[in-house]
């Protein structure tokens, strides 16, 4: 029986590969991505600690107000400032990368489609053919059978 041969298979496979690669790098600039904004996440969260603490040691209490304590409490927090909003910065990057990516994934997903529908359209085709073929044999079969008869063979 006749096999289907797919004349850009190759391509097909190449287009697949270049999927796949494309969504591993998508893959690791969103793990990137999430990993920033989970260190962001932790760093408000230690800055609203660290001006807690500092409204802490200056509240008026039965104890003397500690003030070099609370300078250092407020510089930690505001240096943690400084630090979220690097994140911040780096989490805006990390997000138009991602953007980037996802739209060259896109690109390659689009162009491997495009070329499995040529190739279903192309097997449809060849079945069709196909049978066309095993039909006109069939139907000679029968004219041979036919002929036989007549002829007393």
């Amino acid at each position: 029986m006749a096999r289907f041969r797919f004349p850009l298979q190759a391509l097909l496979h190449l287009r697949e590969r270049a999927e796949r690669d494309e969504q591993v790098a998508f893959g690791e600039l969103e793990n990137e991505r999430v990993a920033i904004g989970q260190s962001l996440e932790r760093m408000n969260l230690n800055i609203e600690r660290a001006q807690q603490d500092a409204r802490v040691l200056l509240e008026a209490g039965s104890e003397p107000l500690d003030l070099n304590a609370a300078r250092w409490q407020a510089n930690a927090a505001m240096h943690m400032q400084g630090v979220a909003g690097q994140l911040a910065v780096s989490l805006e990057g990390a997000e138009a990368r991602s953007k980037e990516q996802r739209e060259r994934l896109l690109r390659a997903s689009v162009a491997r489609r495009a070329l499995e529908r040529l190739r279903e359209r192309r097997l449809d085709e060849w079945m069709i053919d196909q049978r066309r073929k095993e039909q006109l044999e069939m139907d000679d079969l029968g004219t041979s059978r036919a002929a036989r008869r007549v002829k007393g063979f």
